[in-house]
């Protein structure tokens, strides 16, 4: 599912790396829609996290293990909040790369291995959202 993320990145996500990182995008999201965001994801290991990988052409899928995942295993996500997440990561870190999900907000690794939060998650009754 390749996109043209020039043309989805709006002026609302076309924000400096260390504004998205030192204050993290608020993002609300119904109980049912993060529900099925979560079971897109990936959730391995003892972590709890949905993970998921991106690519700059706009590209994303959950991310089943560690490392690199081969294109022909890559499931591609259309699911709108995920595609969200995505484009905020994308305004952060051009080239993509994996990020995360769980009931604290969405985060990827830094250079160093932390954990990075680049969206708070607020989970609202369905007809809040």
């Amino acid at each position: 599912m390749s996109m043209n993320v020039c043309a989805l990145r709006s002026a609302e996500y076309a924000t400096s790396p260390s504004s998205v990182t030192s204050r993290p995008r608020l993002l609300r999201i119904g109980v049912l829609e993060y529900r099925q965001a979560l079971e897109l994801g990936s959730r391995c290991g003892f972590d709890g996290f949905a993970r998921f990988s991106c690519n700059a052409p706009g590209d994303v899928w959950p991310t089943p293990g560690h490392g690199w995942t081969p294109i022909g295993d890559r499931i591609p996500v259309s699911d709108p909040f995920v595609v969200q997440l995505m484009l905020l990561l994308l305004a952060i870190r051009p080239d993509g790369g994996r990020f995360f999900l769980n009931e604290g907000g969405a985060y990827y690794r830094d250079g160093a291995g932390r954990l990075v939060k680049f969206a708070e998650v607020e989970v609202v009754p369905a007809d809040a959202a």
